[in-house]
């Protein structure tokens, strides 16, 4: 390998490296300088470019090998291979394996007769393997790691009490480094274990400050859906004053005047219209759906959940929409220019795409409740709404689409027979 480029974030956001030299064969010498966790991508000419989440505990040369025969290998290389930093590696790739496992047994394979099966994964080897290791490990800080990776197992798909939970959460420190790498779980187990306390001691005094941004930003939408609206605005009023001009502002700003009310299940829909982005003018409303069965999204280019449902949407479009299923996508996003590029660079979609000008402060994007994105509804062919954004986001779409449908062609059956 003749060149290759490494950029390295700390979190979200970029971090000066003293320098990145490389030589011909693909590998890196990348010098840091102060402890963290670090979000490094590798990439380099004819490979796929590879992100890896590192705590670098000590100052350290950490060398990355990007392998020429092969467009996914990249190999780090530690000084001290029993460092804290080479040990959550370890943990951390081992969870990351399972994780694809998970996200192939959400999707469903076919089975030797061409039929998908789909079922939930089982995480008992794991979590087993994880308990083994928690019991025996002597350096409090790996144990707790282990720890973390066990409520990781839990967050996608494991059962877990709620006093376990609780008693797990109080084995770890709020502050501990490994949350970096998790505040989503930290934010999902402490929900689950009715221990918000926990979310607040670490949003206080967790080190690294993106950590308890993101946190934050998790509990919004949690806080919303659990009524919780004295947490959810002290959490905004916190994001937009400590994150000025980051997207972490942008999204918490709706939240810091929140009304608790929302378009629950069973409810009718309220009215909307939005912008066609099908043609130049126009807009698209609530009355172009009626009578069908339709998913209504909201989405940005900038949220990455949002862009990870996209093959999602596509797949659920692919199998019902000759059904009569059809779906909707609004846009928040504040350029209609880098929109409509993005757009184009997926040929794919099928389904009508409108643009909420804007974004969060659109009067019907208000009128309907959306404070956060990715959000969903479902809705019948009457204007109510079947199902919301915990049921339609992620792997959740296809099994409410499937329980749906099930019951839309029993009732399409009985029809028939009457």
């Amino acid at each position: 390998m003749s060149q290759g480029t490494v950029v390295c974030y700390a979190s979200l956001y970029n971090v000066t490296v003293d320098s990145v030299s490389g030589s011909s064969d693909g590998t890196f010498i990348i010098p840091i300088r102060e402890r963290g966790f670090y979000r490094f991508s590798f990439s380099a000419p004819n490979h796929r470019e590879t992100i890896i989440p590192l705590y670098i505990e000590h100052s350290l040369d950490l060398t990355v090998e990007l392998s020429q025969d092969s467009v996914t290998m990249t190999r780090l290389v530690f000084r001290d291979t029993d460092s804290h930093t080479a040990k959550f590696y370890e943990i951390h790739t081992a969870l990351a394996a399972h994780g694809s496992e998970y996200r192939k047994s959400s999707r469903g394979r076919p089975d030797t007769t061409g039929r998908v099966k789909k079922g939930a994964y089982d995480w008992s080897p794991y979590v087993t393997e994880l308990n083994g290791q928690i019991a025996l490990e002597r350096d409090s800080l790996l144990c707790q790691a282990l720890m973390i990776a066990r409520l990781t197992a839990f967050v996608y798909g494991d059962t877990l009490s709620t006093a376990s939970a609780k008693s797990i959460l109080d084995a770890i420190p709020p502050t501990h480094p490994y949350w970096a790498d998790a505040p989503y779980n930290l934010v999902v187990t402490s929900v689950h274990a009715d221990y918000r306390s926990y979310i607040d001691r670490a949003a206080q005094s967790h080190p690294d400050r993106w950590v308890r941004a993101w946190l934050m930003l998790v509990y919004l939408a949690q806080g919303r859906y659990l009524q919780d609206s004295v947490r959810v605005r002290q959490y905004a009023a916190r994001l937009i004053s400590e994150f000025p001009a980051t997207d972490f502002a942008k999204m918490a700003a709706p939240y810091a005047t929140v009304s608790m009310r929302d378009v629950t299940v069973g409810s009718l829909l309220p009215s909307f219209s939005f912008e066609a982005l099908d043609h130049s003018e126009g807009q698209v409303s609530n009355q172009a759906f009626k009578g069908k069965t339709y998913l209504l999204t909201f989405w940005a280019t900038w949220c990455q959940p949002c862009v990870n449902q996209l093959p999602i949407l596509r797949d659920a479009y692919s199998q019902y929409a000759a059904e009569g299923f059809d779906v909707l996508s609004v846009s928040l996003d504040d350029n209609r220019e880098n929109l409509a590029a993005f757009l184009k660079s997926r040929p794919w979609f099928h389904w009508p795409q409108a643009h909420a000008a804007g974004g969060f402060n659109n009067e019907f994007v208000k009128r309907l409740g959306v404070y956060y994105v990715p959000t969903a509804f479902l809705i019948d062919h009457t204007g109510h709404v079947l199902a919301t954004s915990k049921d339609l986001i992620g792997p959740k779409l296809d099994s409410t689409l499937t329980r749906i449908w099930k019951q839309k062609r029993g009732r399409d059956s009985a029809k028939r027979l009457r």
